[in-house]
């Protein structure tokens, strides 16, 4: 079957949670200020 490529493209959902408990840690850290970062979760899934 054909199938767009996008398809096997691996991802790792992050629960919102972590999101918020991650950004708030950051908050007030000059350091990691005009940076960016990737964040994802612990287990990889294809799409």
């Amino acid at each position: 079957m054909i199938a767009p490529k996008w398809l096997n493209t691996k991802t790792q959902p992050i629960g919102i949670r972590d999101v918020l408990s991650f950004l708030s840690r950051g908050l007030g850290d000059s350091r990691l200020y005009n940076k960016s970062y990737d964040i994802f979760g612990p287990r990889n899934f294809n799409l």
